[in-house]
């Protein structure tokens, strides 16, 4: 995960020829995603300037690293500030030009470059000459900082939400989103956002025939009936290919609702797979964007009569995905991290606790569950209860 890094903004002939070239055989062995590669990428030449400038001797390949220069580079981030390596500061990071990055960027360039070592040792492409796990570490305090901090809604905001997208109607939409968009695949878009837990490129992204209906959970079939379950077939994402997942009945049929009225759409290719696909949000042949999800939350906040932010930042598409992995975590019967983590499309379970927040009741619950308490002070009573037997035979001389 590279948070925070924008080197997407620096031009690549700022940087050594060499690291280039180590940046195109990293790109080779990578598993992370076209965008995360491209990040990774821009972060070796930016890796190469600094060896040029604070370890000439090292600075044409990973290979001439040693315990000492990864240390001196781990402190460099450390102690990283916004715009180092630069002769000035773009415009977006110019206000903030010089001030201490954050945990999380730091966190994340001490990830990067421990994943780029790694892979190359494990290709053959270089030896260990470090152990990258003990160099290639934050410090405590650091680490504590960027720990997972989950954004979930509060339960009023929620309902309030489910509230406004359940009732969603054309009389709710701006001018502009009338005469564009059929209310139709409005409503279906802000329904999976309220229940899929999509990302919003995967949402933007979803087939035609994405919907499968669960009839197997029903104890009977009547004819007409919906069961309350359907499988969702998510795209392809930053790391898994197209995978199945379980979400509410609503779901399916809100989709159901807008293919009821969908005129037909050529088949467009696929930003990521780089496939002609049949896509279901497509509208005179073109994928919605990113700005009409936007626009749509916005609306159903005004809607619910809440604002579109709260201390932990603006409402978007990964707060839904957040809430409702906080809310499966927490159910009465929950699901286990490694269930949620397939559910979410994660590739790891450390990805999955950036969504989940643990609730306190929920907590009590299995601490109450666990019941440990209680034996222990069972066996607190037995020992006090022997002793008391003990002291009281040895007073009468029975002992």
């Amino acid at each position: 995960h590279a948070h925070g890094g924008r080197f997407q903004s620096a031009s690549p002939a700022r940087y050594i020829p060499e690291w280039g070239q180590w940046a195109d055989r990293f790109a080779t062995l990578s598993v992370a995603g076209k965008a995360g590669a491209r990040q990774l990428r821009y972060f070796i030449w930016f890796v190469g300037r600094w060896a040029l400038v604070h370890h000439e001797e090292a600075s044409r390949s990973p290979a001439d690293w040693d315990v000492e220069i990864a240390a001196d580079f781990a402190g460099f981030i450390v102690n990283g500030k916004i715009g180092d390596l630069e002769q000035k500061p773009s415009i977006r990071d110019a206000a903030r030009f010089g001030t201490p990055l954050s945990p999380n960027t730091k966190a994340s360039r001490m990830s990067m470059i421990r994943v780029f070592f790694d892979t190359l040792i494990e290709g053959g492409l270089i030896r260990r000459r470090f152990a990258t796990r003990t160099v290639f570490r934050l410090p405590q305090e650091i680490a504590k900082d960027a720990a997972p901090k989950p954004r979930d809604f509060h339960d009023d905001v929620w309902a309030k939400l489910l509230w406004a997208g359940l009732s969603f109607e054309r009389s709710d939409l701006s001018p502009t989103l009338r005469s564009h968009y059929p209310i139709e695949m409005l409503q279906a878009i802000v329904v999976l956002w309220l229940f899929a837990g999509l990302r919003s490129n995967e949402l933007r992204r979803l087939e035609r025939d994405c919907i499968r209906w669960e009839y197997t959970l029903l104890e009977t079939n009547p004819e007409g009936v919906q069961p309350s379950i359907c499988y969702l077939t998510v795209p392809t994402n930053k790391y898994q290919p197209e995978f199945r997942k379980p979400v509410a009945g609503e779901v399916g049929k809100a989709v159901e609702a807008w293919l009821a009225v969908r005129p037909d759409q050529p088949a467009i290719v696929d930003p990521k797979t780089m496939h002609r696909e049949d896509k279901l949000f497509c509208v005179r042949g073109r994928l919605i964007g990113d700005r009409l999800v936007g626009s749509l939350i916005r609306l159903i906040c005004a809607k619910a009569g809440v604002p579109d932010f709260d201390a932990k930042g603006r409402f978007t598409v990964h707060r839904a995905r957040s809430t409702i992995a906080t809310q499966l975590a927490n159910a009465k019967e929950p699901m286990s991290p490694w269930e949620l983590k397939e559910w979410l499309g994660h590739n790891s379970i450390r990805s999955t606790e950036w969504y989940v927040n643990q609730r306190p009741l929920t907590l009590a619950k299995k601490y109450a569950a666990a019941d440990s308490w209680r034996r222990d002070l069972a066996r607190v009573k037995v020992i006090l209860d022997a002793e008391v037997i003990e002291s009281g035979a040895a007073a009468q001389g029975t002992v």
